[in-house]
């Protein structure tokens, strides 16, 4: 009887152990994201870190893959992106240990293009023909897919019956910080009115 508890203890001990190794055994790997969010604006800033956890040994590789010619900085675990190039892209972090086990993980990244926030100016042409300065019309170029403008001179922000142009009747510089329907932000070129 003392034979077979003994056995049973013993089958146990062994039972609880295989699970522990097992559990070591499996490497689990993650991407995060600086930010959090994998949908961004062009020209943001974008780090990716790869990390991994639960393995039974230690990590002898780190490697990253998908599309590197993005890639600007690049060490066992950090990726940083250059996000210049709207698009849709992917990104591979495996790990390898020296214990032969191996994970990887994939992240998909969408760069949103921001919005054509050139502004230029003309004169009115009533102001034209009888030799007036005022008033100037500035106006956003392209139209397509803008959400909202916020219009400024001298850094002040200033009201617009159109969304699209002002009238100016003073001197100044004037820009536009125009939202796309994407979300993404543009700050114009200036234009200055003297």
């Amino acid at each position: 009887m003392a034979g077979s508890r003994l056995f049973n203890f013993v089958l146990a001990i062994s039972l609880v152990m295989s699970n522990i190794m097992l559990m070591a055994g499996d490497l689990f790997v993650w991407i995060e994201v600086s930010g959090g969010k994998t949908n961004i604006c062009e020209g943001q800033k974008l780090i990716l870190v790869g990390n991994a956890t639960d393995g039974s040994g230690e990590y002898v590789k780190h490697s990253w893959a998908g599309n590197m010619e993005l890639a600007e900085f690049i060490n066992d675990q950090v990726l940083t992106i250059d996000t210049k190039t709207p698009g849709q892209y992917s990104f591979e972090y495996s790990v390898w240990d020296n214990l032969e086990n191996s994970a990887s993980t994939k992240i998909s990244i969408n760069v949103k293009p921001l919005p054509n926030s050139r502004i230029e100016s003309k004169r009115v042409f009533i102001s034209k023909l009888i030799g007036k300065k005022y008033p100037v019309k500035i106006y956003l170029k392209h139209k397509k897919d803008i959400k909202s403008i916020d219009w400024y001179k001298n850094g002040e922000v200033i009201d617009s019956d159109d969304i699209f142009s002002i009238k100016v009747k003073s001197d100044g510089i004037y820009r536009a910080v125009v939202t796309s329907n994407n979300g993404c932000v543009s700050y114009s070129n200036a234009i200055v009115v003297q």
